[in-house]
């Protein structure tokens, strides 16, 4: 993907140029920025591509506050996998230290806005904490483990996922132009949506991880088991409430596949889907950035 490796080298400049952080904190935050080595770097491709499509060609500002994106995003990344009990990462080695770090990399990123030279770079900096926080209150519900109705779910998933990638498709926009762009609005936040729908049904095929339902949280498919009158729901209302301690799984996986629990959760998506699509093709991308951006939704 283009982009890529510009954007990883300008991270690690970023970090080892800050004169705030000793050594040993810098080589720290530069192991977590190797970790993401392989990402896709979503975050800020969508940035540059608004730019680019707004009017303004690549820079070095542009590249930076999209470098900026991708280590507050790094950050969410660590708080995330430290409120989930995620020990496989290197920042869960030492829980204490990871968080420092993402604390850090949050004020880092604004830094790093407020030190180009962009005229709009206030704007910008503003973006970052509105949906930051839109984002911070959506993993709260999450946490919290309330979204229990399709309507409160999709609303949780919009301010948790939908707001980074609204975040970032206008933070390229208001680089380039100053203003929010409505259009954008309409489909920015969907593709985040619809990234999360896609992991949630993901998630619910394997039963040794991440799988929701032995956490005892909410998707689209388990409301939708949840609403059947059947021994499925039953079974589910009692391990929910802790009346029972364990989970037929073969029986949920095949109520997962003949209910139309995950079928539900995919039409969701491709409603989502279609009326992105709509607003998406009133934006004069460059055709390969107009296809990862599709791609991003199927």
């Amino acid at each position: 993907m283009r982009h890529n490796e510009v954007l990883i080298i300008k991270m690690k400049e970023l970090i080892t140029t800050n004169q705030h952080l000793h050594l040993a904190f810098q080589d720290q935050l530069i192991q977590y920025i190797n970790v993401k080595t392989n990402a896709s770097f979503m975050f800020a491709h969508l940035c540059l591509f608004h730019y680019e499509a707004f009017g303004c060609e690549l820079d070095d500002d542009a590249v930076s506050i999209a470098a900026a994106l991708e280590l507050l995003i790094l950050s969410f990344d660590i708080i995330d996998d430290l409120q989930d009990g995620d020990v496989d990462t290197i920042w869960s080695q030492d829980t204490a230290i990871g968080l420092n770090g993402a604390i850090a990399l949050l004020f880092i990123a604004k830094q790093i806005v407020l030190k180009t030279s962009s005229r709009y770079k206030w704007e910008v900096a503003c973006l970052l904490e509105e949906y930051g926080l839109d984002c911070i209150n959506g993993q709260q519900q999450d946490l919290l483990n309330t979204a229990r109705t399709e309507e409160a779910y999709l609303n949780m998933i919009r301010q948790k996922s939908g707001s980074l990638t609204a975040l970032s498709c206008q933070l390229g926009v208001v680089l380039a132009t100053g203003q929010i762009n409505s259009t954008v609005a309409r489909y920015a936040e969907h593709i985040g949506m619809i990234q999360q729908i896609k992991n949630d049904i993901t998630d619910l095929k394997y039963w040794n991880g991440k799988n929701d339902i032995l956490y005892k949280k909410y998707s689209l498919s388990i409301l939708f088991l949840f609403s059947q009158p059947s021994s499925v729901a039953v079974h589910l209302n009692d391990y929910y409430a802790g009346n029972t301690h364990s989970v037929n799984v073969p029986l949920l996986q095949k109520a997962l596949i003949d209910s139309g629990a995950i079928q539900y959760a995919l039409a969701i998506k491709n409603l989502l889907k279609l009326e992105a699509l709509v607003f998406l093709k009133q934006i004069k991308m460059h055709e390969v950035d107009l296809l990862y951006v599709e791609k991003l939704m199927k």
